[in-house]
């Protein structure tokens, strides 16, 4: 947070997809067995990517076709479209990015395991799915309040 903000590093937004399918190429617990994995066999469990994107629409059509088995859906983005219009983007977004990685990483049950021949997943958790009238209510519940709350820490700090 002390360096100064990249070029590349312009404004943005933050999304989380929900992913009910297969992950790099095969069922998800045939990879890791020792961590808990979000899949048909484990209800209870989600599959959350966080990720950044100046197109959030765009970035999701893009996930469908590079990773359609995984059937990602849109959980929410932040900023927020408001009724009337876009909201502008927030800024530093690789940055907050970053961030958001790391609680949600604290936080998770797990970060995502790779499969043999891929790389790490950072950028995706698993939760226990939330019960009663909170279920399917990730987004709002567990992770914008994250972004929000990082988001003003790195707008203070530009």
């Amino acid at each position: 947070m002390s360096l100064p903000a990249l070029p590349s590093d312009g404004p943005g937004y933050i999304y989380a997809l929900e992913l009910a399918g297969k992950c790099c190429g095969g069922p998800v617990e045939r990879h890791w067995y020792k961590y808990p994995t979000a899949d048909a066999s484990r209800p209870d469990l989600i599959r959350i990517k966080v990720g950044r994107s100046v197109d959030v629409h765009t970035r999701l059509s893009q996930h469908r076709n590079t990773c359609p088995s995984s059937r990602p859906r849109l959980l929410g983005y932040f900023p927020a479209r408001t009724l009337s219009r876009r909201s502008p983007a927030v800024p530093f977004c690789d940055r907050l990015e970053r961030l958001v990685h790391i609680e949600l990483a604290d936080i998770s049950a797990r970060s995502y395991p790779p499969a043999r021949g891929h790389r790490r997943h950072t950028e995706i958790f698993v939760f226990k799915r939330l019960q009663g009238k909170r279920r399917g209510r990730e987004w709002e519940t567990i992770i914008r309040p994250v972004v929000e709350r990082l988001a003003r820490l790195v707008k203070r700090m530009r």
